[in-house]
């Protein structure tokens, strides 16, 4: 199949081949033609001739010319070819930056700020005077 063609074209153009081995004397079976047909076509219609074979499929010629067109449909005309990019490395983990470390070990270290003042008691001893209650 050529690029830039559709299946419509194509397909009639290989049927009207395989007429013609027939007049000169050497037809094909009706699976010879079918899979001379479908290993003609691009490789855009791979998943499709997987499809094909998977189900068994006694199809005429005329059918399969229907079958390709309502494929051909479905097929995306965009080929891009998906690219997967390797990284030597660690992974996926992503490191923190020295500044939030930074910030994350100040947290720690920080006192908690509460507002409630410890209540000393009437009977403790002070540290520097050494007297109780004050």
């Amino acid at each position: 199949m050529e690029n830039g063609a559709t299946v419509h074209d194509h397909v009639f153009k290989m049927i009207g081949l395989i007429k013609n081995m027939e007049k000169l004397g050497h037809p094909y079976s009706r699976e010879m033609a079918t899979d001379i047909i479908l290993l003609s076509l691009s490789d855009s219609f791979n998943q499709f001739i997987m499809n094909f074979n998977m189900s068994e499929v006694d199809k005429t010629l005329n059918e399969l010319h229907a079958m390709l067109i309502s494929a051909e449909k479905h097929i995306p005309k965009n080929n891009k070819k998906d690219v997967l990019m390797v990284q030597k490395g660690k992974g996926f983990k992503k490191e923190a930056s020295k500044k939030s470390k930074g910030k994350k070990i100040a947290k720690a270290l920080e006192k908690p700020k509460s507002t409630l003042k410890p209540k000393v008691g009437v009977a403790s001893e002070c540290f520097y005077y050494k007297n109780k209650g004050h």
